[in-house]
């Protein structure tokens, strides 16, 4: 995981409401073109997929940034 030195954490726009809103907006288009081309067990799959990637990635970046912020 990289932390930038020097970056802040974000805390406004989406970010206010939402934590890692890029991450529903990928699954929102991975549900929605796949559903265009009436691709139902492609939706299936991929969305299957990136919820279970982002059960281990957004868990792995969070502790990442609270261990970077907390000892600074």
């Amino acid at each position: 995981m990289i932390v930038l030195p020097d970056a802040k954490v974000v805390d406004r726009g989406p970010y206010k409401w939402i934590k890692h809103p890029n991450y529903w907006i990928v699954g929102l288009e991975l549900l929605v073109i796949s559903l265009l081309f009436y691709a139902y067990i492609t939706a299936i799959i991929f969305v299957s997929a990136h919820l279970w990637l982002m059960t281990k990635r957004i868990p792995l970046e969070n502790r990442a940034l609270k261990q970077y912020f907390i000892n600074k």
